[in-house]
């Protein structure tokens, strides 16, 4: 068990580092050997870490040794890491809601 904590862990950094150096913005390609040399990373791990991200489609290649952030994965990284309210980066995004109310007279007001 402790191999593969260690491993969720690593993954976790990999993706939280991919995030920082992209700036949180998809499309934005991060060379692989420098994650895996910030990290310390032999080559197995890193590859266990980067096909794992992968296939959960929140990164993805976007050119020879460089990976980036997809849409999804710009969604999804600040929630995985804890980061519950918004981006790595900047401030987070809000919803503004209008609700409609009735007036005496019945009509309706936003």
């Amino acid at each position: 068990m402790q191999n593969e904590r260690t491993l969720v862990e690593l993954g976790l950094v990999f993706l939280r580092t991919v995030a920082e150096l992209s700036g949180g913005t998809p499309g934005v390609g991060v060379s692989f050997r420098e994650i895996q040399e910030q990290l310390s990373l032999v080559d197995e791990v890193a590859d266990l870490c980067c096909e794992f991200w992968t296939e959960q489609g929140v990164i993805t290649w976007s050119s020879l040794g460089h990976i980036a952030l997809t849409h999804l994965g710009a969604v999804k990284v600040p929630r995985l890491l804890g980061n519950k309210g918004g981006t790595l980066s900047g401030p987070s995004m809000s919803v503004s809601v209008v609700i409609p109310t009735l007036s005496e007279a019945g009509t309706v007001h936003s």
